[in-house]
């Protein structure tokens, strides 16, 4: 029987991800010896909000395309990885998109190369992998449906968003909206407010007593990252 299987990682602090996006390239210190920094590539959208990002066009993209996770938002180069080449181990498992049949335009890839969120990866094998949505409605609050083929995943899933282009991230000065990343997976967090002193992943948590570990986590009651004392990555 084919697997049909899905990443709608919604929650919101415990799911999140180092992935190829842009962290801090100029900083600053915050509150306890932590630091925060820019974004990555910035471009204007016309007399609107800035957009930033890790590319401006497709042209930073090594020939791929040039993506904004939401309407002129956070813009990242797509990244997923390619169809299954063959039939997998497991007897029953789809060995091309053509076997894949079901809601969400479900195509074959190889387990191995999708997100790991914790917990053990499973055996090697080929899964049909479909939408998890088709609009931002479909998911839960706070959520977004980002594109196919970002982040990692092949197919659309929902996120947790707390803004949406940097015009949402209005508590102070300098505010931009971008994926907050995380160790314990390949997929962001969501979309928070990083502000200067903030930070957009865990290497930005230097806190100044070393024998202290501290992640990078979007705080629910404001939308904003901050530094939060590290519990480790979950099982």
């Amino acid at each position: 029987m084919r697997k049909l299987l899905s990443f709608a990682c919604v929650a919101l602090i415990g799911c999140g991800g180092r992935v190829t996006l842009s962290t801090s390239t100029t900083s600053s210190s915050g509150a306890g010896g932590q630091t925060g920094g820019s974004t990555g590539v910035s471009s204007s959208s016309g007399g609107g909000a800035s957009q930033h990002g890790d590319c401006a066009s497709d042209a930073d993209c090594a020939g791929k395309p040039c993506v904004a996770l939401t309407p002129g938002g956070y813009r990242v180069c797509e990244s997923a990885p390619p169809p299954a080449a063959g039939c997998g181990s497991v007897p029953g498992e789809c060995c091309t998109t053509m076997d894949c049949m079901g809601p969400g335009n479900p195509g074959c890839y190889d387990d191995a190369a999708l997100p790991l969120c914790g917990g053990v990866r499973r055996p090697p094998g080929n899964a049909c992998i479909g939408d998890d949505c088709e609009e931002d409605a479909d998911c839960g609050p706070q959520s977004i449906c980002t594109p196919p083929r970002v982040l990692g995943r092949p197919n659309r899933a929902c996120m947790a968003a707390f803004c949406h282009t940097d015009a949402d991230c209005t508590r102070r000065l300098g505010g931009v909206c971008r994926p907050i990343l995380n160790q314990c997976c390949s997929i962001p967090r969501g979309l928070a407010c990083m502000y200067p002193g903030g930070c957009s992943g865990d290497d930005d948590c230097r806190p100044g007593d070393s024998s202290k570990v501290f992640d990078c986590m979007i705080d629910p009651s404001t939308g904003e990252s901050a530094c939060t004392q590290d519990f480790g990555c979950p099982p």
